[in-house]
């Protein structure tokens, strides 16, 4: 994985505090991601190149006015306000190559100093038990870190599941396999962020990964969901003064289920 830096930034240290999304069902990371980068205090920081990741090209989706500025599949963005380090990926892995391409993203982590990383992504609201389908959204968390105490004064709740990590250890120990084959009760292995969460892990970094049941249709309120709870988390662990002001909607989104209907048709 290559990293090349946006113009005008030559040599600028990133900070330290990585939020990446996880490919998954509804999206909910990416449109997370979506919402974080369009706030004013972020910034363009670079891009990033990997053999793994399908390429695509587009305008600006961020906007707020659509000036024509290229966007591709990898790009990192800097939050100058609260120092953190916001990569977005638009499109997907090649298939059968998720777990070299968990293993670039947590190399490149630990090559540009990051000491921890914060994962987003969705998990299919269908294998959830049944007191769990009780409950409204609810964040569940994946960690290596041993300070919990800030994950239960938020009322967010471990993932029970843990054999997708489980499997996702013994992944990256033997052979590579087509992760994609894997039956529904491996499902959770097969979600990227199992992967990622184990690859930065072994790199040595301090990682979480945020997560809420979905399903795919409308991810739109899931994503405002995981925004609110990252900012939470935020102040609560780190003291950032985020504040929980209107969230700036991204220009892409005027049109993400395609454009509005011609009038003229009826």
């Amino acid at each position: 994985m290559e990293y090349i830096e946006a113009p005008g930034r030559a040599d600028l240290r990133l900070p330290p505090a990585l939020i990446l999304p996880a490919l998954s069902l509804g999206n909910v990371g990416q449109l997370a991601t979506d919402l974080l980068i369009s706030e004013p205090s972020v910034v363009k920081a670079g891009y990033l190149d990997d053999p793994y990741v399908l390429p695509c090209v587009g305008n600006d989706p961020v906007g707020p006015e659509p000036v024509g500025n290229l966007t591709v599949a990898l790009e990192v963005f800097e939050d100058v306000k609260n120092g953190l380090t916001i990569v977005q990926q638009r499109s997907p892995v090649v298939k059968g190559a998720i777990v070299e391409y968990a293993k670039h993203v947590a190399e490149w982590a630990e090559t540009i100093g990051v000491k921890e990383v914060l994962i987003l992504s969705g998990i299919d609201s269908g294998k959830r038990e049944r007191k769990e389908m009780t409950e409204g959204p609810q964040i569940y968390y994946v960690t290596n870190d041993t300070e919990t105490s800030v994950f239960e004064q938020l009322g967010w709740k471990v993932l029970q599941h843990s054999e997708a990590v489980n499997r996702a250890d013994r992944l990256l120990q033997g052979p590579t396999e087509e992760v994609d084959g894997w039956t529904d009760e491996n499902y959770y292995a097969t979600q990227p962020f199992s992967l990622m969460y184990s690859c930065c892990k072994e790199r040595g970094l301090k990682v979480t990964c945020l997560l809420t049941f979905c399903a795919e249709g409308d991810n739109i309120s899931d994503a405002f969901f995981v925004v609110d709870s990252l900012r939470r988390y935020l102040h609560q662990k780190k003291g950032l003064n985020i504040e929980r002001t209107p969230i700036t909607v991204p220009l892409s989104w005027a049109t993400v289920y395609g454009p509005p209907t011609d009038d003229t048709i009826w």
